[in-house]
């Protein structure tokens, strides 16, 4: 998997529900421009190696600057 996919994509590898995906947004767990982004066309798109990252725990302290 590459490191920026499509929501729908990373649901679908993952089985992660894009509710899921977007409560997490909601509760700070995953930070956009981090974990996710919301590119030109509106569509979300999840970092597949920041997730994985934050599973282990290894979660950024903030959004870059």
């Amino acid at each position: 998997m590459s490191q920026w996919v499509k929501l729908k994509h990373y649901c679908e590898q993952t089985g992660d529900t894009s509710d899921a995906v977007h409560a997490k947004r909601r509760k700070g767990q995953f930070i956009d421009g981090v974990h996710t982004k919301i590119a030109p066309d509106g569509n979300l798109w999840v970092n597949v190696e920041a997730v994985n990252r934050w599973v282990s725990g290894e979660q950024p302290a903030e959004a870059p600057q």
